[in-house]
């Protein structure tokens, strides 16, 4: 272990930037969303929020207009102030225009390019803030975060009236009916996932593959047997 050991005793800790746990929350969402609704690891667990500070992390978001999700996606951005917010919303205010219908293909076309964006430039925490009411609608920024390695966390808001077609009419702020409001929960589709659970980040990633180079170094210097062993083995692969 003493070269181990040595490799680890210089290996620098990553500055972890944790300000705050407390819930970020707009003034205006505060009559909407009452914060019990917040609760989540990945917002207020100390160890979850150090997690995600040295990996790579992509949440996505899965919700009805008015359910909260919009909320809850602010709250993340801002427990991880250095994280990118993606939304075909952004595209429209931006423009200035008013939610349009005619013009959603090229916001989700902006959006897309804005989570690309970010994934390429290696940004650590990485919202996107979409309604997701189909599993397609989410393949491409699932394909997204394979490519650039970055751990997937699918968010759904726990407001009760989330399914509730009357109640999202009356929340939501880009004027969608409950006839509307039916008709996308007559669509949703419901996600389960393959598998449950963290996964080694990229400090902790780092650090496994220089100890096993390590071990793998050690054995190939002591051990005689190991090394001609391991040149055969790679003989016959080679024929």
């Amino acid at each position: 272990m003493g070269q181990v050991g040595s490799i680890l005793d210089h290996l620098e800790p990553v500055p972890v930037n944790i300000t705050s746990t407390k819930l970020y929350v707009h003034a205006q969402d505060v009559k909407v969303l009452n914060p019990k609704y917040l609760k989540f690891p990945f917002i207020d667990d100390k160890e979850t929020i150090e997690y995600v500070f040295g990996s790579r992390v992509m949440f996505i978001m899965r919700g009805l207009p008015g359910s909260g999700k919009s909320t809850l996606a602010r709250a993340i951005k801002g427990t991880y102030p250095d994280s990118v917010l993606c939304s075909a919303d952004d595209f429209m205010l931006n423009n200035r225009f008013q939610y349009d219908r005619d013009r959603l293909h090229d916001a989700q076309v902006s959006c897309q390019q804005k989570a690309r964006h970010a994934c390429e430039d290696g940004v650590n925490v990485v919202v996107v803030d979409n309604s997701s009411v189909r599993k397609w609608e989410l393949d491409y920024y699932l394909e997204l975060a394979m490519e650039n390695c970055y751990v997937v966390v699918v968010v759904e808001p726990r407001t009760p009236w989330k399914w509730d077609p009357e109640q999202l009419a009356k929340k939501n702020t880009h004027k969608v009916n409950m006839e509307v409001m039916f008709a996308k929960l007559e669509m949703w589709d419901t996600i389960v996932p393959l598998y449950f659970g963290w996964f080694l980040n990229t400090v902790d990633s780092c650090i496994l593959s220089l100890v096993g180079q390590a071990h793998l170094e050690e054995c190939l210097g002591k051990v005689p047997e190991f090394a001609e062993g391991l040149q055969e083995l790679q003989q016959c692969r080679r024929t």
